[in-house]
């Protein structure tokens, strides 16, 4: 029996902020600048509790960008959302440890990690990458429970079986997937499985960013090169998808040439953005560096593996979000998993945080 775990919202009366709002345009809104004080901005991403289109970042920040661990919410269904902590940073901190003495996870990169698992109520943090400290990273599986609001004990969910096993994506049985050998975490045994075989090669392994397509029950991941700016795994363009079902098997996936592919390449994404628009079965994937803030790139699957790629095509109302913040090749720590699909009942559409600083925006499509 599947796990309702992408679950949307029934029918509502629209948010004062999105009544309005036309299909693909971007609408700003406002009031919610400043990420809450979290350190969104370093490598991090955000969670989304979706049967309540509630927003949650948690312990942002990591390696010596912060020490900050608070717990903050946002919840899209408000008239004038804003942001709000939840749990207070702690007072005293340590370096290199994936909990600091009060017993609060440590403030660490958190890239795709933070996920909505249904079976347990939680908001999850699936690995610890580069915490508060010298770029150490843990294995930890750390849950926070917004109905406390309050952080499960240390040692409560298993480990990632091994070092770089972080989670990357949920499929739609709660159940989440690893950005490395496509481990699953059994939501409901609390069991890891082990690395598919075969894991992909150094022409179709993908790091980041991944997505779950609901319509085909698989998971699709597309990335350039490492998906971080590094040539260790040459400079090609990535893209895999691999069924749920059965025994996973990670499928190379190919584009049809397109203006939009040359674009897509010559964008060069690093901690990229994307998620399964479900309403119009397409992916949209999202880098909003430079002159290229608020473009998003349409990815439409089949059941083969040749797919097309194309530019999405705003409204002529449409604001333009911030580029993302940063300079690439130096200092630029991307979106990650701040570009989210939402189902707010009766309007679907995609929720960015272009950086700490700013605002959200949302772009309906439906």
């Amino acid at each position: 029996l599947r796990i309702n775990a992408t679950a949307s919202l029934p029918a509502l009366d629209l948010p004062t902020w999105l009544q309005g709002a036309a299909i693909n345009e971007w609408v700003e809104i406002s009031g919610t600048s400043g990420a809450g004080g979290s350190a969104v901005d370093a490598f991090s991403g955000l969670g989304v509790r979706e049967n309540t289109a509630e927003l949650f970042i948690l312990a942002a920040g990591g390696h010596f960008n912060s020490s900050d661990n608070r717990a903050i919410s946002l919840d899209l269904t408000a008239s004038a959302p804003t942001w709000t902590q939840r749990i207070a940073a702690s007072s005293s901190v340590q370096q290199d440890v994936p909990f600091y003495s009060d017993g609060k996870p440590s403030s660490r990169h958190t890239y795709y990690t933070t996920h909505w698992v249904p079976h347990h109520s939680r908001m999850m943090l699936v690995g610890a990458p580069y915490v508060y400290g010298t770029a150490v990273s843990f294995q930890d599986v750390t849950g926070y429970n917004p109905a406390g609001p309050s952080w499960d004990a240390d040692s409560t969910y298993s480990d990632t079986p091994a070092a770089g096993v972080f989670g990357a994506v949920k499929d739609g049985d709660g159940n989440i997937w690893s950005e490395a050998g496509a481990r699953k975490w059994d939501v409901a045994t609390d069991t890891w499985s082990t690395a598919i075989s075969p894991p992909g090669n150094e022409t179709t392994q993908v790091r980041f960013p991944w997505a779950y397509d609901s319509l085909r029950d698989q998971l699709f991941g597309l990335c350039l090169a490492d998906g971080q700016g590094f040539t260790g795994w040459g400079t090609n363009l990535r893209a895999v998808k691999m069924s749920c079902a059965g025994t996973p098997t990670q499928v190379a996936v190919t584009f049809n040439a397109s203006a939009a592919l040359d674009d897509l390449i010559a964008d060069d994404p690093q901690y990229a953005g994307m998620d399964y628009d479900a309403a119009n079965d397409r992916f949209l994937f999202y880098d909003g560096y430079s002159t290229r803030a608020g473009r998003c790139y349409i990815v439409t699957p089949n059941s083969g593996t040749t797919w097309d790629v194309s530019v999405l095509t705003l409204g002529a109302g449409s604001a333009t979000p911030p580029s993302t913040p940063g300079t690439k090749g130096i200092n630029f720590s991307g979106i990650c998993s701040r570009f989210r699909y939402i189902d707010l009942g009766s309007v679907k559409g995609f929720v960015l945080l272009p950086q700490a600083s700013s605002n959200l925006y949302f772009l309906r499509t439906a």
